[in-house]
């Protein structure tokens, strides 16, 4: 049984959606709240209610590089949500960022004292599972997407040819979308695999 499985097994839930009726803990203690900022994130029409939703999300759920229990049904729904086609390309791209930063985290020391300290690979495995949608995403038209996808599935698929071949293509395009932020999107992503970003 995969790591996604076990923890809504052990709930008695069948998709990672049955959580929203559930709490889980944040840095403010037990919460359910961040569910519905999921939804609000990933329906963003404009980067200010994208920005809003973000960081109710970020400063409960994985503040400053430390995650919470609650990181993982974050992921776990965001996915699975994105499959069902909730989001935006705007919103998913947003959601994509956080979930990098989800991917990127280890468990807070509260976790770790709770014997949760698997919480950084747990919330990797639940992303890894969703692959083929990271793929699909992977082939956007929207750059703010593509750099999430690809970021995402490098870190839980490292060193994959198919991955690699996708990110040396979207490395070597010209930026499009030329937005303050896109731009320092893909900064960080050509950073990342050695590259020139230009100007």
């Amino acid at each position: 049984m995969d790591e996604s499985n076990r923890f809504l097994a052990e709930r008695g839930l069948h998709r990672w959606s049955d959580c929203e009726s559930l709490s889980f803990r944040t840095v403010m203690g037990m919460s359910s709240s961040f569910f519905t900022w999921i939804k609000l994130l990933l329906e963003a029409h404009t980067d200010e209610e994208a920005l809003e939703a973000y960081w109710h999300i970020s400063n409960h759920v994985v503040v400053q590089g430390r995650l919470f229990e609650a990181a993982e049904p974050t992921a776990g729904c965001a996915l699975e949500w994105m499959v069902d086609g909730a989001g935006n390309p705007l919103g998913v791209g947003w959601m994509l960022d956080l979930l990098v930063e989800i991917a990127y985290g280890e468990p807070d020391s509260t976790e770790v004292a709770l014997q949760n300290d698997d919480l950084d690979e747990r919330c990797r495995s639940v992303i890894h599972g969703y692959a083929n949608v990271l793929f699909r995403l992977a082939g956007s038209d929207e750059e703010f997407v593509v750099f999430g996808a690809l970021e995402l599935l490098t870190i839980v698929l490292p060193d994959q040819e198919p991955v690699m071949d996708l990110v040396h293509a979207a490395r070597d395009r010209p930026l499009r979308q030329k937005t303050p932020y896109i731009h320092k999107r893909f900064v960080r992503f050509t950073h990342q695999f050695d590259c020139d970003p230009g100007s």
